[in-house]
């Protein structure tokens, strides 16, 4: 028996997700109507990555690193919330 076998995305790197939320597809089908520019999730995605990286490879985070990604994170959802 193997590992069993997960969606292609379950394999995904952090750094993944830019080129899989802003694939031509994903985005002009999913996500476009609701964001302003593929711009706005890549920049969000670019400050979240070193808090990525921090709490994977068990390094503290600092307060600043908790303000940034409460601001991105509501950032985002303000704009999933506001389409509800």
């Amino acid at each position: 028996m193997g590992a069993p076998v997960r969606p292609l995305v379950a394999y995904a790197n952090f750094t993944d997700y830019v080129l899989i939320v802003l694939g031509k597809d994903n985005w002009v089908l999913a996500l476009q109507p609701y964001f302003t520019s593929p711009e706005f999730i890549r920049e969000s995605i670019q400050r979240l990555y070193p808090i990525r990286n921090n709490t994977m490879h068990a390094r503290p985070i600092t307060q600043d690193d908790e303000l940034l990604l409460y601001f991105e994170t509501k950032r985002i959802m303000s704009v999933i919330e506001s389409t509800a």
